[in-house]
């Protein structure tokens, strides 16, 4: 009897599996979240902060609020840019930028300076490249069309396709830091 069940809950669970594989090639699946969690998944050392956020993220696709989702990668996102820079650049920040001596940390940046200066600062301090500074630009408005009153109703592949990009921008950033 409990081979059976032990059995019956197997393929039970790769019925499931297929199924979810199928149902993601449609457009309008929700199951296709699954392959931005495989995405996340793949992005170990990130902050607990970082990984709660990027989660909440995500959780707010599968409950259809897509505009949550953006505000949501894009706090993650910036959350790790403002960390990363800190870490990897701050005696150069310094250097260009004497005004921002005060800035020590993360936070002390997120406090005093708007998400645009601070990416037109990474870019011109070579931490991120100049098409990466334009792309980020770009969903920096995204991010603000949806945070703010507006007609802007994105839809599940516009949400996932903005939470995967800014995901990918974080392994792209982590490998060329690491090299």
């Amino acid at each position: 009897m409990d081979e059976t069940i032990i059995l019956l809950h197997a393929k039970l669970r790769n019925f499931e599996t297929e199924a979810r594989r199928v149902l993601a090639g449609h457009e309008t699946s929700h199951d296709r979240v699954i392959t931005l969690q495989k995405t996340q998944s793949l992005l170990l050392g990130l902050t607990l902060t970082q990984e709660e956020v990027f989660s909440e993220s995500i959780e707010c696709v599968k409950r259809g609020l897509y505009r949550p989702a953006i505000v949501m990668a894009w706090a993650a996102f910036m959350d790790f840019l403002e960390e990363e820079l800190i870490a990897n650049k701050l005696s150069e920040l310094h250097a260009a930028y004497p005004k921002w001596c005060k800035i020590t940390s993360a936070q002390d940046l997120r406090e005093e300076e708007k998400d645009s200066n601070i990416i037109e600062v990474a870019a011109k301090l070579k931490f991120l490249q100049r098409d990466e500074r334009k792309v980020l630009q770009g969903h920096l408005a995204k991010r603000n069309e949806s945070a703010h009153p507006s007609q802007y109703r994105p839809g599940l592949n516009e949400a996932l396709g903005y939470v995967d990009e800014l995901l990918k921008r974080v392994g792209s950033i982590k490998n060329r830091l690491s090299t």
